[in-house]
């Protein structure tokens, strides 16, 4: 295995878990607990928000770097 097939590997990889993040996090929303005025609504929110932006940069960093 060269080292061209190694990184490509660890790319699908992280494409891959991003996407299952992206999934899941999208049927909690729906799926979750439905209260959007409490606290714990707008903590998941804040989360969620985070999550997303990480997700954004490890993609725009593994598309601009094939």
């Amino acid at each position: 295995m060269s080292t061209a097939e190694y990184f490509n590997m660890i790319v699908s990889i992280l494409i891959g878990l991003t996407m299952i993040t992206i999934i899941l996090l999208f049927f909690y929303m729906i799926h979750g607990e439905e209260e959007k005025e409490s606290f714990r609504a707008t903590k998941f929110s804040e989360i969620s928000d985070r999550i997303l932006s990480i997700n954004l940069i490890i993609m725009r960093l593994l598309t601009e770097f094939p």
